[in-house]
Parts: C-alpha cells; structure tokens; sequence
C-alpha cells in the first residue's frame, strides 16, 4: 500500500518540519500539503526536519482537498466535534485496520 500523508493548512514551520522528520522515520515520502500557511522552505521547517529535508523540497503543494487524488482519505484532529461542524466517530487504529481490509465503511 502507498501511503500519502496530507496536511490540511499547517501554519507552524517546525511542526511541519516535525512531520517530515517522522515520516521519514516511518519509511514515508510522499507528502501533500493543502493551503498551507508557512513554507516547507521555511529555516524553521528544514532544520526541524534533521535528515528528511527532502521531504519538505518535494512536498506537493494543492489549494484544497479536492486536489488530493487517493483511494481511501482518512483524517485526525485534535479539534473536538460539536453541533456546528461535522461529528467525529473515533476509531481505533486496529478497527480502522479491519475496515480498509475488509473494504467496510
């Protein structure tokens, strides 16, 4: 499987960075970043990055994530749902393992 990690509108550098420097802890390359509010470019997001800064220089840049082409989109937040924006189900990383298998959602 070919995994695309996408960010939704990053606006700090190092955390950025931070992302890059795990993915390529994880094996991962492909970043996508949509509308984003600082630059992979940025100091601060390339020091942070330690060893994947290139990462960050080949990150795909979208306006919004209706650009983002991908088999299965799977989200995360630290934002708690309320009556005004969309509810959240939580899954467990196990449980969201057996449906993308199981092709049940």
């Amino acid at each position: 499987m070919d995994l695309t990690l996408v960010l939704v509108e990053t606006s700090n550098p190092g955390n950025l960075g931070a992302v890059a420097r795990v993915m390529a802890n994880f094996n991962l390359s492909k970043l996508v970043l949509v509308n984003p509010k600082c630059s992979p470019k940025d100091i601060d997001a390339l020091v942070r990055s330690k060893h994947a800064y290139q990462i960050l220089k080949k990150a795909k840049i979208v306006k919004n994530l209706d650009d983002v082409r991908a088999d299965y989109l799977i989200a995360t937040t630290a934002q708690l749902g309320t009556d005004y924006n969309i509810p959240r189900s939580p899954l467990s990383p196990e449980l969201l393992t057996e449906k993308i298998k199981n092709k049940r959602f």
